[in-house]
This record gives C-alpha cells, sequence and structure tokens, in this order.
C-alpha cells in the first residue's frame, strides 16, 4: 500500500486566510513596526547632545535653549516606502527647530566668521546613527508587539474572516 497524503481546505478557511494577510499587515506590522521605532527615536534622543555651559545667545539674539536637538527628535511613517508586507519609518530631528543637527551628526568645518578660512575640524556627536546599537532591542520590543497584536485580533474575526474596521493606534 502507497502512502498518501491529502490536503484540502474549504473556502471559508481561505477567505479567513486572504482577508488576515491584509489585516495582519495593516494592524500587526505596522503596530509593531511602531513601537521598534519608538525605542530607536528614544535612544537617538538619549545620545543627543544637550548643551551644558553658561546662558548665551545667538548672533539673531535668540537665546540658545539646551535640548532643542534632543526634544526635536521625531519617527515618522513613510507611505511610499511602506507596502504589502513592509513598513517604513523614518527617524530625524525637526530641521527648522533645530537646523544645526546635521553639523553635529556628520561633523563640520568651525569658521571664526561666515565665509571665513576654515580654522578647525570639529568631529561628528552622531546621535541617530548611533542609535543603532539598541536595533537587537527595537527587533525584540517589535517583535512583542506582534505577538501582543495578533493575540488581540484573532478573537476579532467574524465566520466570514472579517475584522472591524480599522482604527489605527494614536502616533503610528
Amino acid at each position: 500500500m502507497a502512502n498518501k497524503f491529502s490536503f484540502s481546505v474549504d473556502v471559508d478557511l481561505t477567505k479567513r486566510l486572504s482577508v488576515m494577510k491584509t489585516e495582519f499587515n495593516r494592524r500587526v506590522v505596522r503596530s509593531a513596526v511602531f513601537a521598534g521605532i519608538k525605542v530607536y527615536r528614544e535612544r537617538a534622543a538619549n545620545l543627543a547632545p544637550v548643551y551644558k555651559g553658561p546662558p548665551k545667545k545667538y548672533k539673531s539674539g535668540k537665546p540658545v535653549i539646551p535640548g532643542t536637538l534632543r526634544d526635536s527628535i521625531y519617527n515618522v511613517w513613510v507611505a511610499d516606502k511602506s507596502g504589502e508586507m513592509k513598513q517604513t519609518y523614518t527617524v530625524s530631528w525637526n530641521h527648522p527647530k533645530a537646523g544645526h543637527g546635521h553639523w553635529i551628526e556628520y561633523g563640520h568645518w568651525y569658521r571664526k566668521t561666515k565665509g571665513g578660512p576654515a580654522l578647525k575640524w570639529v568631529p561628528p556627536h552622531s546621535f541617530i546613527r548611533a542609535a543603532e546599537d539598541c536595533i537587537p532591542r527595537v527587533f525584540q520590543v517589535a517583535r512583542e508587539r506582534a505577538y501582543q497584536r495578533f493575540d488581540e485580533l484573532l478573537p476579532l474575526l467574524d465566520k466570514e474572516g472579517n475584522l472591524p474596521e480599522f482604527k489605527p493606534e494614536a502616533g503610528s
């Protein structure tokens, strides 16, 4: 007697699985990536240097506010780089609020006057790129959030495999 293996899937289960695929992407993957990117953003903010010197003013007369760069770090979902099973977020700093962020992240030449000779190289104090040291923690948090969201969604499936209307999490 020959060994025989047979497997059949009813239409109802196939429909549930196909619906879950799109809902999985929208509700589990995006939520998981958002949870992980928050860890990355917080790490970058912790690494951002904060001015600790005596009170001073810019040439414009505005005071230097310690922590401006740190407080301007944000994350944003990138819709055109996200897709079926891929969600993309970017972590950066608000350039209008903290225009000096690029100089700090990548280093710069110090000049005493605008357009004057370059006097010395100021090395970078990377905070966005240096936050990559928390990547293992980012994946751990994202994985935990994915399991949590999946467990939340399974009981919500109706007999046709549909889920209730999608409501994104605050800030995601």
